[in-house]
């Protein structure tokens, strides 16, 4: 009598499994740098990219809005990503996360005529996000010497949802529209 009840409860089993598993699958990964080509207010044009190599993302981050290069309900899948800015104008770099982490910047700016090797670099302290309402803003060089590329590391909790925002830095409002 138990090898009959054993039978059909194993093949149920057999069938959940897999359903199981699906459900738990992770976000789908986008591997492939996302790049967007974007205009500031004074028309200078400069080249976004995010290395979502490093992270899972449930929304399509190609899905680009002018100016911005945004990703939302993403999670690291390592501790460190890649953010570079091609020359031309200033962009802003913006970080929110749903966990308390640290997170260090280190700003690699690199001249024209400079195949790898930096111009410059700067390395941000340690700063704490705490709360997804909690961001901190850390500026490109507007000098447009050359690319910049942001090494960002978290340490905290990995699997937090964090999002990154790139926003031109110096954007028109009515308190400096006659400054323009």
């Amino acid at each position: 009598m138990h090898r009959l009840t054993f039978i059909p409860t194993l093949l149920i089993l057999l069938v959940l499994l897999p359903a199981c598993r699906g459900a738990a699958q992770p976000a789908p990964d986008y591997q492939l740098p996302s790049c967007a080509v974007v205009d500031d207010d004074n028309g200078l044009e400069a080249e976004l990219c995010l290395d979502y190599g490093l992270m899972s993302c449930t929304s399509d981050p190609a899905a680009v809005a002018q100016g911005l290069l945004v990703t939302e309900n993403c999670r690291l899948q390592e501790h460190t990503t890649v953010v570079t800015v091609e020359p031309g104008a200033a962009f802003g770099l913006y970080f929110g996360s749903n966990a308390p982490i640290t997170v260090s910047v280190e700003m690699v700016v690199q001249a024209p005529d400079l195949d790898f090797a930096p111009d410059r670099v700067h390395t941000f302290t340690d700063f704490q996000v705490f709360r997804s309402h909690s961001v901190a803003r850390i500026l490109a060089p507007s000098d447009g010497v050359g690319r910049t590329r942001f090494h960002i590391s978290v340490n905290g909790q990995l699997l937090s949802t964090i999002t990154f925002l790139l926003q031109d830095a110096n954007p028109v409002t009515p308190e400096n529209a006659e400054d323009q």
